[in-house]
């Protein structure tokens, strides 16, 4: 094992001393016989900052890093590496201009105090950690949920489970994070980058690029995007090593590998209750998983299950739950995998919160067009509202609901095309608004105890 680390006020932008390291690198493959070397450049992401995405300067640092990447392609050739050595070019992220206007800054929210935090990660971009004193959990989110229409808070638990983020024990109770283009400044502006990244994935400008040259690979083949937590796992099959658990899947990556021309993903496909077997079925065009989905409903005591192919945006469902109605909901769990022969984890569902949050939503369920509303008391982390109805292709309705749902459930059901709560048929029509405020009354019995008492009172 060979090792080369810079200083850290190392200048990142010599391009002759880009050329030096791959010399370097070529030299250790010839003369170390390594098996693996990550050759790293801070360009264009220096300049992306210091001077933003669109500049004229990181245009000009594209260009450098371009005929870099050309004489790490020569060499290669000088080398006689070329037909044994497998290239991969990619990056961590895609940079977004910051918005200099009407910015998000904590120390200016209204009844927010920085006395009431106990421990604070801000001023790093987009994202914000926030650990409140004991008992100011929820002064703390009630100030800072509405503060900025471009600034998002999640409690911990509440944080959009595709993220795959909160769920650690270094996760403060409070998450933050802004939209494109705006970063949180905390007591004051120590932020002055002109372009920043550690937006939401999903985002454009968020993608990065991924290129792959060598023997393992086919040639001029030209995949669908996908998501860079795959890459590990394509690594590890490169090495011939066993990886470590992690989000990606190799079945993203293998469809490039040349000796893996034939190889396609099968799933077993069977429906029941709480549990059932089946065979397994090669997985059509567009469906890159396998997939578990666990369906509750309280008028049934059993659960239904599901299992077949899937496809990602499927998968990104996890957990999916609708209050209808007084005591009925609909909940849906769903698992995935993606490598060859795997099998998914069992869906399991969370203890379910009965308790009342004060938000209530209309909420109706019908196996057709019309569905009469009623008034429903939302609970746990249901804030928000949700309409929706699935159809066959033919635009029949199979099912028209509404009801309580979370915030981020509601989120991903706005993007998903695809069927939800067991029906096949696509998801149209969906909206999100947030919930009401439940109206307060005096109960039966204390209305009695307050004439009682103004009685006692009157004949006193």
């Amino acid at each position: 094992m060979v090792k080369r680390v810079e200083k850290l006020f190392h200048k990142y932008n010599n391009e002759t001393e880009w050329r030096q390291n791959i010399d370097i690198v070529m030299k250790w493959f010839l003369e170390e016989n390594l098996d693996f070397v990550a050759l790293y450049f801070g360009e264009p992401d220096s300049t992306g900052h210091k001077y933003g995405p669109e500049s004229q300067e990181r245009k000009d640092m594209v260009s450098q890093v371009d005929r870099t990447v050309g004489y790490l392609r020569q060499r290669l050739e000088e080398t006689g590496l070329s037909s044994n050595l497998n290239m991969i070019i990619t990056s961590d992220h895609g940079m977004e201009t910051v918005i200099k206007t009407d910015e998000i800054h904590l120390q200016k929210v209204q009844n927010f105090s920085f006395q009431d935090i106990k421990f604070e990660l801000v001023d790093y971009g987009p994202h914000g950690l926030l650990e409140p004193k004991p008992g100011k959990l929820e002064q703390v989110y009630e100030a800072l949920k509405n503060a900025h229409p471009k600034l998002h808070v999640y409690k911990k638990e509440e944080f959009p489970r595709r993220f795959r983020y909160a769920n650690n024990t270094r996760i403060t109770p409070l998450v933050l994070y802004g939209d494109p283009g705006y970063v949180i400044h905390g007591r004051i502006k120590v932020q002055f980058n002109k372009g920043e990244h550690g937006f939401d994935n999903e985002v454009m400008n968020m993608k990065t690029i991924f290129r792959a040259v060598g023997p393992a690979f086919k040639k001029g083949l030209e995949v669908d995007p996908f998501e860079s937590v795959n890459i590990y796992a394509l690594l590890c099959e490169l090495l011939e090593i066993t990886p470590e658990p992690h989000d990606g899947s190799l079945s993203v990556t293998q469809n490039m590998l040349a000796k893996n021309a034939g190889a396609s993903l099968e799933c077993e496909y069977c429906n029941g209750t709480n549990n059932c077997t089946g065979l397994k079925r090669p997985c059509p065009s567009g469906q890159d998983a396998c997939s578990i989905s666990l369906l509750e409903v309280p008028s049934s005591k059993d659960k239904k299950i599901s299992k077949s192919c899937a496809s990602s945006e499927t998968c990104k469902l996890g957990l999916i739950e609708v209050t209808h109605g007084k005591g009925n909901f609909m909940r849906e769990s769903i698992t995935c995998c993606k490598e060859i022969d795997c099998t998914p984890a069992t869906p399991t569902f969370p203890p379910q919160s009965t308790k009342p949050n004060g938000k209530s939503c209309p909420g109706c369920f019908s196996p057709t067009g019309k569905c009469t509303a009623e008034v429903v008391d939302c609970t746990g982390s249901d804030t928000y509202c949700v309409s929706f109805v699935t159809s066959t292709d033919e635009n029949v309705i199979n099912y028209n609901m509404k009801g309580c749902i979370s915030e981020s459930s509601c989120g991903l059901l706005k993007t998903h095309k695809e069927g939800v709560f067991g029906n096949n048929g696509p998801i149209k029509n969906v909206t999100c608004t947030q919930a009401n405020n439940t109206s307060t009354s005096l109960s039966p019995s204390f209305g009695f105890l307050l004439l009682a008492l103004l009685l006692i009172t009157l004949l006193l």
